[in-house]
């Protein structure tokens, strides 16, 4: 490399001899020392540097005159080459700034060259009937290897294209692969799309649900329509027809086609899928049953193989019912889903919501499970809820009906264990007892604590036989029961039953029932005020809407 202020080009040898550091020469003689910081690099703290053969003649010279810096000889040799440094300076600079433009002006002629070059490959491979889209394909797809062949200053001669072409070629090969196979995933990705929403179309067309028929039942109020799980299309990639949907490279229009054409494929298809689903739910509910008869409870050991369910439904319906997964349907079919747990699931009803929200998921799939199977692993029978059940419909004289028929009976359920004064639908009516169940039992664990306390679990199925258990009003009882319920609330106090509150476990009402809730809970049969219960400065509105109970509400300790 040239050094244009010491106006020397040294190979890597000769510099290492020719150049020193500035300190190589006495310090009173710096300033008259042509130096450079660009001819070597830079070490420690030396910056400057300079010829060994330079400073060697001014010392030689320097050494022949008279040894006092201040006399006239050496004050005029001094200046001298200090006047020489400066103009060697200009002159270096001058130099400088004429390389620069040298090589501004050398690498337009260079870059001219190489756009020649570019022009002229891409023309060549034009005549030889690759399209252009090909080429800027080549140029995205393979940067390094375009400019290493192509981005040269080099002209394209005979000679040259001979040996340039090939190289070429397979890297346009390459491109050309690479771009048909993203058209096909492109297109693929097109026809998963319509398919996916024509099988949205599917689940209206189908209308896979489950409802009662009109029999004329006075306290049905509606048909209980509840509608069947059904899967997205990533849980049915595995079956045939839909791989062939997707996977078979055909146009929109003949995907379609070709869906509408195989729609009663589709359907088996759907139907296998809810196959699969109901067998896992059916295993969990005979696993859960045949538990239930292990058990020492009264009526557990009459437990067999459940009856047909008695309800009637459409006969549209009956498609979507089967031997195998009738017992799904039943209203003492209970489910737990772990995301709510205290929410009972009944099958399909709720159980399709919960499930479609999990199908809808964005899923990363690492660990190789299907949406489908990570909501199994968040499904539980619960024997508890089932046990509940079955002697709700037994006292109700509906043990083999199904749970689209009590959904359908609206809100007409009053718990007959407790002062509660909710009127519940079937499905809240069973989370009402068992609230009320598992509540009891985890604070009547407390009693052992204070002698003489009484805190009766009266939400228990089993016990006290000789008490029902629920009550199933018609229209005329629950406007009495409404009309009743106002009448204990209106302009009435809250009060505090005192026994709940010494055991931490608060609870209050109005007046009427918290004597009720004494009676059964604490068997205090003569409350005394003060002693049992207390009043609370806490006056219930008027307002009907607001003191009538609602299948909401939570429970409140008995």
């Amino acid at each position: 490399m040239m050094d244009y202020v010491l106006g020397v080009r040294l190979c890597n040898a000769c510099r290492s001899t020719e150049i020193v550091k500035l300190s190589y020469a006495p310090e009173p003689v710096w300033d008259c020392v042509q130096t450079s910081s660009f001819t070597k690099k830079h070490r420690m703290t030396e910056t400057d540097f300079a010829l060994k053969s330079e400073i060697d003649d001014l010392l030689n010279r320097l050494y022949s005159l008279p040894n006092d810096l201040d006399h006239p000889k050496v004050q005029r040799c001094i200046a001298r080459q200090i006047k020489s440094k400066i103009e060697r300076n200009k002159h270096a600079s001058a130099l400088i700034q004429y390389a620069f433009y040298a090589a501004v002006e050398k690498q337009k002629v260079l870059n001219g060259q190489k756009l020649t070059r570019a022009e002229e490959v891409q023309s060549r491979l034009l005549s030889c009937g690759w399209k252009n889209k090909y080429i800027a394909m080549l140029k995205g797809d393979s940067p390094k290897e375009w400019n290493r062949l192509v981005n040269l200053h080099k002209p394209i001669t005979t000679q040259v294209w001979e040996r340039l072409y090939p190289k070429l070629l397979r890297l346009l090969k390459f491109s050309k692969r690479r771009a048909k196979f993203a058209r096909a995933e492109t297109r693929r990705l097109d026809r998963h799309k319509v398919v996916e929403e024509m099988l949205v179309q599917t689940r209206g067309t189908l209308r896979a649900s489950v409802e009662m028929a009109s029999i004329g039942h006075g306290s049905i109020t509606n048909n209980g329509t509840a509608y069947m799980p059904f899967p997205t299309l990533v849980e049915l990639l595995d079956y045939p027809v839909f791989k062939d949907l997707i996977e078979t490279d055909r146009s929109i229009g003949a995907t379609k086609i070709k869906f509408l054409d195989n729609f009663i494929v589709v359907s088996k298809a759907i139907f296998d899928w809810r196959a699969g689903l109901e067998g896992y739910l059916a295993g969990l509910v005979n696993y859960g049953r045949s538990i239930r008869k292990r058990e020492c409870y009264p009526g557990n050991e009459f437990i067999g193989e459940p009856a047909q369910i008695s309800s009637e439904f459409t006969a549209a319906s009956y498609a979507f019912i089967t031997p195998q997964n009738s017992i799904l349907f039943r209203a003492d079919s209970v489910f737990l889903y772990d995301l709510y747990p205290l929410q009972v699931v009944f099958y399909p009803g709720s159980f399709t919501q919960h499930l479609d929200k999990e199908l809808k998921t964005p899923r990363s799939n690492e660990d190789g499970k299907s949406a489908l199977d990570s909501f199994f692993s968040k499904v539980k029978y619960d024997t508890q809820g089932a046990g509940c059940a079955a002697a709700l419909l037994k006292e109700l004289g509906r043990p083999d009906v199904s749970h689209v028929e009590m959904e359908a009976l609206g809100e007409r359920f009053i718990c007959s264990r407790c002062p509660s004064r909710t009127i519940h639908t079937w499905t809240s009516l069973i989370s009402h007892y068992l609230d009320a169940y598992r509540y009891a039992v985890t604070n009547g664990s407390q009693i052992h604590l204070r002698p003489r306390i009484v805190f009766n679990n009266v939400h228990d199925w089993n016990a006290w036989s000789e008490r029902p258990l629920v009550r199933l009003l018609n229209s005329q009882e629950i406007n009495a029961h409404n009309a009743r319920t106002c009448s204990i609330y209106a302009g009435g106090r809250t009060v505090a039953c005192r026994i709940c509150s010494d055991i931490k476990v608060p609870w209050s009402d109005a007046h009427m029932l918290t004597i009720l809730h004494l009676r059964y809970c604490h068997d205090v049969l003569q409350p005394v005020v003060g002693e049992h219960y207390f009043n609370l400065s806490i006056e219930y509105p008027s307002s009907d809407g607001q003191i009538l109970g609602t299948t909401n509400t939570a429970y409140s300790g008995s």
